[in-house]
């Protein structure tokens, strides 16, 4: 909040998932046994809206591209449709490795920021 009382327009979220390398067996995190990761991450995403909205506080978030053609989480609490309503804009961080399963008109139109529909 103290960035944007000095003059930024806006917050932008990057790498807000779980982990997805690295020693994952001994890994552990504080959710309830019946909170997925996806829903961790959506609530995370609500709180998020509800502390800065008020204060007029733009929000943009970037997501794993992979969230715009998978209907899964990935094992990292990611779904697009999840971040949608909770963000004034998303960008899906397109990699190369990721291109050849997209469309290149797909891939065209995710280099551009997506307005959300904020539908609630």
């Amino acid at each position: 909040m103290e960035s944007h009382s000095i003059g930024f327009d806006e917050i932008n979220f990057d790498y807000i998932r779980f982990p997805s390398d690295g020693d994952l067996p001994d890994a552990r995190f504080a959710l309830p046994a019946s909170t997925t990761k996806a829903m961790a991450i959506k609530t995370f995403f609500s709180y998020l809206r509800s502390k800065l909205e008020p204060q007029g506080i733009v929000m943009s978030a970037d997501l794993f591209g992979q969230t715009t053609v998978n209907t899964d989480d990935m094992g990292i609490g990611q779904v697009l449709e999840n971040a949608l309503p909770y963000f004034d804009y998303v960008a899906p961080m397109v990699y190369p490795r990721i291109s050849s399963t997209v469309s290149k008109d797909t891939r065209t139109r995710l280099l551009f920021r997506i307005r959300s529909s904020r539908i609630r």
